[in-house]
């Protein structure tokens, strides 16, 4: 697929959760049906319920197609999605426009990153299947989008707004991360972090001959670096809940095996997500 070349324009869909339509490109419909049938990442809803409301400004890095824009529209006060992959930029694009009822919703076709500039993007398989990642820049597919710091876009955002951060960027997490120290100091945003622990661990970014400690070690130095941020946090839960001591991330099975991390001034719900 040429990187450049526009995509042709997918058919809408209707699709309904907890009571609420939404209109979407259909351009995934074995996701769509996920979507609406509840089954598509649960505990990433409810914490969106629990943390967004009509105060809050949602920062969506990552956005893919926009499951978690649209949802978060129906709650916050302001919405910016982000999303580096040309195809998968289309169609969440395609998806806000059709729903103009809900949030001020901005999406923009750039990478957020550590440095402004130009980034070499490559995706896993193919453009729009939501594994795009600057990790895969050297393969088959890649092509070069504008990379901005995420401060660029503050002064579109009140002043004194809750900011919920949700960033998942398939590996890229690690590099970014350091970089939001003083945002996050100054803004304290609610943040849902992927971690794509398992790019680093497996052979699909690195030689197989590599031995396994030292992809630990890089993946371990790399966990240090955020240190910056989470010690920023009093609440540090997993996906599913599970409350974490600052110490207790640095244990082996945190980094190498936990999907997600929360990080929170305020603390969840007993019982989360249910």
């Amino acid at each position: 697929m040429d990187p450049t070349a526009t995509p042709p324009t997918p058919m809408l869909r209707t699709v309904t959760l907890h009571g609420i339509e939404f209109q979407v490109a259909d351009t995934h419909p074995q996701f769509w049906t996920e979507f609406t049938a509840g089954r598509w990442e649960p505990e990433t809803l409810a914490l969106f319920d629990h943390y967004i409301d009509r105060a809050t400004v949602h920062v969506d890095v990552g956005a893919w197609i926009g499951p978690t824009v649209i949802y978060a529209a129906r709650r916050a006060r302001q919405v910016i999605g982000f999303e580096p992959d040309p195809v998968a930029f289309a169609a969440l694009q395609q998806t806000v426009r059709a729903n103009p009822r809900h949030a001020d919703i901005a999406v923009h076709p750039v990478a957020i990153a550590a440095r402004p500039g130009q980034l070499t993007m490559g995706a896993c398989e193919q453009q729009g299947d939501s594994m795009s990642s600057s990790l895969f820049a050297g393969g088959a597919v890649s092509w070069t989008v504008p990379a901005r710091r995420l401060e660029e876009f503050e002064a579109g955002w009140p002043a004194a707004a809750p900011v919920f951060l949700k960033i998942d960027i398939e590996g890229g997490e690690y590099g970014l991360v350091p970089a939001l120290a003083d945002f996050v100091r100054r803004r304290r945003p609610t943040i849902s972090l992927s971690l794509h622990s398992h790019f680093f661990l497996g052979k699909s970014v690195s030689s197989s001959f590599v031995p396994k400690v030292l992809h630990e070690g890089r993946l371990f130095w790399r966990f240090l670096r955020c240190w910056p941020v989470f010690r920023q946090y009093p609440y540090i839960y997993t996906h599913r809940g599970c409350r974490l001591s600052r110490w207790r991330l640095l244990h082996r099975a945190t980094w190498r095996r936990t999907p997600a991390l929360i990080l929170a001034h305020r603390p969840l719900p007993d019982g989360f997500p249910a």
